[in-house]
């Protein structure tokens, strides 16, 4: 960093935004490559949940909010402003309040807050005490992109598809 909030948040943001790529490059190989299938939901959901831990840190340092150092979603997004943290949940949601929470009532953010670390580590899953591992991943990147968004229409003043289509995406 050089010490020049804009420029730091806008070079912030492109590295978040080659993550999200990352993440949808496994995603495609995941749905298109039946040799592996499996092998690529580590490495989508670590570089989707790393994009949103870097878009999170990004808002809040231009909005002069001093970042928690920690990978925890749940944590960053807490740390937003309320007006923001409505607007988010409500792209991620689609206006469809119920699609934050699970069945059960259980916030989604709570499933994909420590994703990072969990997954990045999933060979060394306990499978004695858990047959599985869960991770809402369509939730995950809808709340990546609407992170995303959030940060390019505040650094840019430009919708995601405006600014991937510019010279400057």
């Amino acid at each position: 960093m050089i010490g020049n909030k804009i420029f730091d948040c806008q070079e912030m943001f492109r590295h978040a935004c080659t993550f999200c790529e990352c993440a949808d490059m496994a995603l495609d190989k995941l749905q298109h490559d039946t040799a592996d299938i499996g092998f690529y939901t580590s490495p989508a959901t670590i570089n989707s949940a790393f994009a949103c831990e870097v878009f999170l840190k990004v808002i809040l340092k231009h909005q002069d909010i001093k970042s928690p150092k920690l990978h925890k979603l749940r944590d960053l997004y807490e740390a937003l402003p309320l007006e923001l943290k409505e607007w988010i949940k409500n792209e991620v949601s689609g206006g469809n309040r119920d699609m934050w929470t699970n069945i059960w009532g259980q916030d989604h953010l709570d499933n994909i807050s420590n994703a990072f670390v969990e997954w990045r580590y999933s060979y060394e899953h306990d499978w004695s005490k858990s047959s599985t591992m869960h991770i809402e991943i369509g939730f995950l990147n809808r709340f990546r992109d609407a992170l995303r968004e959030a940060s390019c229409q505040m650094l840019f003043n430009k919708t995601w598809n405006e600014y991937k289509g510019s010279k400057n995406g």
